[in-house]
């Protein structure tokens, strides 16, 4: 059974591979222009803690988080995988908030 189903999607990525990846570049542009709508309703320092709490529960989730993992690992091998992964947390919080700065960059510099 499971492989008519990697069939099936191997083929629908097949026929439908770049209309699914426009529409996955869609719903990432509207859910990027939902956060910074919801960052600029925001005062700055707040919107910024906010952005930082939100990539750290979302950051994990995704794939980029297990590649960042593994080149912590090789870069610190002496690091405990608490620490490694804390050190990971951190980065999504860090990005995050350097993400968000772009939108306060005029009342940041006033």
């Amino acid at each position: 059974m499971t492989s008519v189903f990697k069939k099936f999607r191997r083929d629908l990525k097949f026929r439908y591979g770049r209309q699914l990846r426009q529409l996955n570049y869609w719903l990432v542009a509207r859910a990027a222009m939902m956060i910074i709508s919801v960052l600029r309703l925001l005062p700055a320092d707040s919107a910024l803690n906010f952005a930082d709490r939100v990539a750290r529960l979302v950051g994990p989730r995704v794939g980029r988080h297990q590649v960042a993992v593994d080149n912590l690992r090789k870069a610190y091998p002496e690091k405990s995988e608490a620490e490694i992964q804390a050190i990971a947390s951190d980065m999504w919080g860090n990005m995050a908030r350097l993400a968000a700065e772009y939108i306060f960059l005029d009342a940041l510099f006033d």
